[in-house]
Parts: structure tokens; sequence; C-alpha cells
């Protein structure tokens, strides 16, 4: 696996669970680039606060295979700092800090708000 070094996808907090904003509870800073390297680790923040559920990578949604609860190691972060990486056009994984490795399938729509 390599380091992409390059302009990252990163999704950082949202100012709170009712919150309305272009992505899932989440805004994009700077954007996901919507095309990435298959094999490539790109540095990521996963929004976490309503739990392990979706992500916005690489131009398009995805939900994770086993959605969860935020993990209690996160405490009361509301993101997680790692990695994403596109494994195939059909499968992304999330390395992170303090949370668990997290596989994503591609989502079609927009996730609904986190409640």
């Amino acid at each position: 696996m390599t380091l992409a070094v390059a302009t990252v996808s990163t999704a950082v907090l949202a100012t709170g669970c009712a919150s309305t904003h272009a992505f899932y509870g989440v805004r994009a800073v700077p954007p996901t680039p919507s095309v990435v390297a298959t094999g490539s680790a790109y540095p990521y923040y996963l929004y976490i606060h309503c739990g392990i559920r979706f992500a916005h990578f690489a131009g398009r949604w995805w939900q994770a295979d086993a959605p969860g609860p935020a993990p209690t190691a996160a405490g009361a972060n509301t993101e997680a700092y790692g990695s994403m990486e596109l494994i195939d056009a059909n499968h992304a994984r999330f390395l992170g800090d303090g949370v668990p490795t997290v596989d994503f399938h591609p989502y079609t729509g927009t996730p609904p708000a986190c409640s």
C-alpha cells in the first residue's frame, strides 16, 4: 500500500447531529478527488458522531459493510483520522486511529440525515 501525496479527502465534524450539510453530517475539506488510484491510501477523516455508516470518497457515497456505533475508543470525537483506500471499483477500506478497519461498498443516492 502506498500513501498518495495529492489533494486528499477529508470529512470533518459537523456542528451537530441535526445539522444539514451538503454531505452526510459532514463537510469535505478539501473535496475528495473524483478519481483516485486503486491501491493507494489517501489521508481521510471519517465522520463517526452518529456511528460508522457512510463515507464520501472518490466522488461518490459509500456505505459500511457492517454499520455500527461509534467506537468507545474514539471517546467524544466526531471523526476518526486515518486513510481511505480504493480496493477495487466496488470496495473501499478505511484504516484509522482508534476505530476498527471499515470496509465500504458503493451507495446509491444521498444517505439519510444523522438523527
